[in-house]
């Protein structure tokens, strides 16, 4: 153990991993003496085969103090680095843990201010397969800022992939993904999340244990990027949460943890909320509730919303997109989805 210490130290000092290699033994040879002829042997006499171990845990002590007198940040959680010539070229090692980009009030890419943007998502000609599969094929579609935009479909349709397509759990093998003027085509979720997209799946997974009040205080340490939404002002949006701060998550109905799960997302502050199937197997008095908050939110985060119930969708919608076998068949604004006699007959029998 010593000398392997002894190497660390000694490396960017000689220069040379070989020649550290044959000095550290060395050393400890000559310590290990030292420390026998002039502590062990007089503190224990000639027999040191069993008092020998608390004065090595008494050297062990003191070796780490002296490390860390002399090597501040030995026990930091980043990684030992290896020494390296001095160099122009000298590229930094990343630390750990691994820091999220800073977030600023420019577009990447684009340098617009965010406010000046008019769009937040582009999907171009998307083709996501599972395994030999072809699910979508070729999915375009946008959501502007500021507004809802609906995704409707019956079961198997493709919503959900087009959604998993987007947040990176699924990436497209052709089509291009743009998110405020970035390329984000492939890109893996929690870097969209980083980007200020947040996805709500459609199985509301809660942390079953915690009360509604700490799956909430979880989700707001965890945001990187803080805003106007904290756990207080949530409460206040969600008076049905309020009522039930005290309970366990996993104690909740369907209904409940439904709407827990979207405002655990709005702690992340996102740009944009992705919300698949928010109504399915719900009680109409939930879904209510759930058509309250969405026309509540809408004014502070752009929305795009999966969904089978089309009714429900297109009253809080500004406008829709109609998809059936991985492709999109129609689109139009919520006045002009409903009165569309094809569109309600074949894809949505509203």
């Amino acid at each position: 153990m010593l000398g392997a210490h002894l190497c660390l130290w000694l490396i960017p000092y000689i220069h040379s991993l070989w020649l550290a290699l044959l000095v550290a033994p060395l050393l400890v040879g000559i310590l290990g003496a030292l420390s026998e002829t002039a502590l062990l042997r007089p503190l224990y006499g000639r027999d040191i085969s069993f008092q020998f171990l608390p004065t090595f845990g008494i050297l062990l002590i003191l070796d780490d103090a002296v490390k860390l007198i002399w090597r501040p940040g030995y026990h930091s959680l980043e990684p030992p680095r290896l020494w390296q010539a001095p160099s122009t070229s000298y590229t930094r090692v990343a630390s750990w843990p691994r820091e999220a980009p800073k977030r600023s009030a420019t577009i990447p890419m684009c340098g617009k201010p965010i406010w000046e943007v008019a769009w937040m998502l582009e999907v171009k000609g998307i083709h996501t397969y599972y395994g030999d599969s072809h699910v979508l094929q070729g999915v375009s579609l946008e959501v502007h800022k500021g507004e809802v935009v609906c995704l409707l479909g019956r079961n198997g349709a493709g919503k959900t992939t087009t959604m998993k397509s987007i947040i990176g759990l699924v990436s497209p093998r052709q089509g291009t993904i743009i998110f405020m003027g970035e390329e984000t085509t492939g890109l893996s979720p929690y870097k969209m999340v980083w980007r200020g997209m947040d996805y709500v799946l459609e199985d509301r997974r809660v942390f079953p244990d915690l009360t509604v009040e700490e799956n909430l205080e979880v989700a707001h340490i965890a945001a990187r990027r803080k805003g106007q939404w904290t756990v207080k002002g949530i409460l206040e949006v969600f008076p049905m949460l309020d009522r039930l701060r005290h309970r366990k998550a996993g104690n909740l109905s369907g209904g409940e943890q439904q709407l827990l799960v979207i405002a655990r997302a709005l702690l992340a502050n996102p740009y944009m909320l992705l919300l698949d199937e928010p109504c399915e197997g719900l009680a109409p008095i939930i879904v209510e509730e759930l058509e309250k908050l969405i026309l509540e939110i809408r004014q502070e985060v752009t929305i795009l919303l999966a969904e089978q119930n089309a009714p429900f969708a297109l009253r809080v919608s500004h406008r829709g997109y109609v998809i059936e076998k991985g492709q999109i068949k129609f689109q139009g604004t919520r006045e002009e989805l409903p009165s569309n006699e094809e569109v309600q007959s074949r894809y949505l029998a509203l």
